[in-house]
């Protein structure tokens, strides 16, 4: 590592690996660019990286040639079985590639069995998001305007932060909602048939849309 363990982290004295460009991992990438760290990537698919890459960004060949040139491998991806194969796999993945002192930190939405427990803001959090879903769905169906009842909502004890982005895109806290209740794990289920993991929690009202038969709602909402 080049600076030490005990020493601070800083762009002149720590380069920095980043496996996984989607939403959430290209956007906090692009912030240590911005900070002025050497950062190197890797991910399944060059072409997604390539706003990283047009920002500074180096390219490695795999996890192992990345963490070979790194002090600390941030990876962030979309299941427990892409972190398996970036980070254990005993010929391509980081681990086996890290340099002595260096570190990894994965922020994988991931399952009990590499974390030793189920982190228990990814269940509120999905469970949330589903309620608010059903909400709407409710709200529909007795006719009520959804603007106005999104906005009635948010300043009373049904608010929350979940409300206040359910029109942002969060396409990678949806491996989140398939890792909570199995009732959420079929909803996460049908986005990802109908190409809709990307889209957000709309995505979610889709999903609960064609279990109600009631397809107007995102239309309505967003008027």
């Amino acid at each position: 590592m080049s600076s030490s363990a005990a020493g601070p982290i800083t762009p002149a004295t720590t380069k920095l690996g980043w496996i996984g460009t989607g939403v959430m991992g290209s956007s906090m990438c692009s912030h240590l660019l911005k900070a002025g760290y050497t950062v190197t990537v890797f991910t399944r698919t060059k072409s997604k990286a390539q706003t990283l890459l047009s920002m500074g960004a180096h390219w490695a060949d795999s996890p192992k040639s990345l963490a070979s040139q790194s002090d600390v491998v941030f990876s962030i991806v979309g299941f427990p079985s892409d972190v398996r194969h970036v980070l254990l796999d005993p010929y391509s993945g980081a681990l086996s590639g890290l340099r002595p002192g260096g570190a990894l930190v994965d922020m994988t939405t991931s399952a009990r069995l590499l974390l030793g427990r189920r982190p228990p803001a990814w269940v509120t959090i999905a469970s949330t998001m589903v309620g608010l879903c059903e909400g709407l769905i409710y709200a529909h169906k007795a006719g009520l305007d959804l603007k106005n009842y999104l906005t009635a909502i948010s300043t009373g004890a049904a608010g929350s932060k979940s409300l206040d982005l359910e029109c942002q895109s969060m396409g990678l806290s949806l491996p989140g909602l398939g890792l909570a209740q199995q009732q959420q794990q079929q909803l996460y289920v049908s986005l990802q048939a109908h190409s809709e993991g990307d889209l957000g929690t709309q995505a979610l009202i889709l999903a609960l849309e064609r279990l109600n038969n009631c397809y107007a709602i995102c239309n309505s909402s967003s008027e």
